[in-house]
């Protein structure tokens, strides 16, 4: 038994040495992968350190090893975050310019949507005005400044020049106080009092009567009641349906009253009006489209709208109020 096992004493001896021999390997192995890491300027192996069987310090080798890692990780962390933060800001600055216009042009645009809206209506409501009074040019301005007032509600005081312009061509004189002032000032930009009220002069639209033309006067137009021609506008179902050499339309057609108007809104926005109001006048440059209205709108800071409306007459078109 003795001489099979060996004496106890010399086998832990030896498995000392053995254990020693084994940890110094190891010891320089991790010296070996922590210089190459140095080299590569990178932290060192996270792998901790295994100490040597029976020496009874490899915890604290660990730990230490452990310690000077994470000290030589924290400087190139700190450059890495600061970086980081340094390429954010000009990122943001670069993009600031182009972010603030789309949300400066955004605005405008949405004001532009909801004012073409309500030139949709004050078209409605002109042409509306207009079948019920013989296609008056007057009570067709009268609709078309209604139905305009929300571009114009904002304002509590009324102008008396404005307010006795309006009376005088629609009747209107009673009424709250911010409906008169709306639709006094709308009224004032849509037909200016004479120069003499104090008026600028300058309409804010264009009117077009498109339909019943001059043609259709000269094929369906009658002596009225009135003594002035008109378009007849009763027994419609039993006349007859021939198409006017002049005009190409029938009496059906002869009764729609079809009008277009163009608003010139005025443009408010920081950047966006200068913006669209040079490529607008460019635009028009390049492809010749030199309109009157258009052109003036442009240069005075405003943009074009236009509605179109067609509607069957209530009265007789009468030519001497169109």
């Amino acid at each position: 038994m003795a001489q099979r096992g060996g004496d106890p004493l010399a086998r832990g001896a030896s498995g000392a040495e053995s254990g020693a021999g084994a940890g110094a390997k190891l010891g320089e192995c991790d010296a070996a992968c922590q210089q190459r890491a140095r080299r590569a300027g990178v932290a060192a192996s996270t792998r901790p350190v295994v100490a040597a069987a029976g020496t009874g310090t490899g915890t604290g080798a660990a730990r230490r090893g452990t310690i000077r890692r994470r000290a030589a990780m924290r400087p190139a962390q700190r450059m890495t975050r600061a970086h980081v933060r340094g390429q954010s800001m000009v990122e943001f600055i670069v993009i600031l310019p182009t972010l603030l216009l789309l949300t400066l042009g955004i605005i405008q645009f949405a004001q532009i949507y909801i004012a073409k809206n309500t030139l949709d209506l004050a078209a409605f409501e002109g042409v509306r005005a207009g079948t019920l009074h013989n296609a008056s040019t007057k009570w067709i301005d009268c609709g078309i400044a209604q139905g305009l007032m929300p571009l114009y509600g904002s304002s509590d005081t009324l102008n008396t020049v404005k307010t006795g312009w309006l009376e005088a061509e629609c009747q209107v004189g009673i009424g709250p106080t911010r409906f008169l002032a709306a639709y006094s000032d709308a009224f004032a930009d849509v037909k200016p009092p004479p120069a003499l009220l104090g008026g600028s002069g300058k309409s804010v639209i264009d009117l077009q009567i498109l339909n019943p033309t001059a043609a259709t006067f000269k094929d369906f137009g009658e002596i009225g009641l009135s003594t002035k021609e008109e378009i007849p506008n009763d027994r419609l179902m039993w006349r007859s349906t021939d198409v006017g050499p002049a005009s190409g339309e029938d009496i059906q057609d002869a009764n729609l009253l079809m009008i277009r108007v163009q608003y010139c809104y005025p443009m408010d926005v920081l950047f966006i009006k200068q913006i669209v109001q040079g490529l607008a006048i460019g635009a028009n440059k390049m492809i010749n489209n030199q309109t009157t209205f258009g052109t003036a709108c442009y240069t005075s800071g405003g943009v074009p709208l236009v509605a179109q409306t067609t509607m069957l007459m209530q009265s007789p078109a009468k030519q001497s109020l169109l």
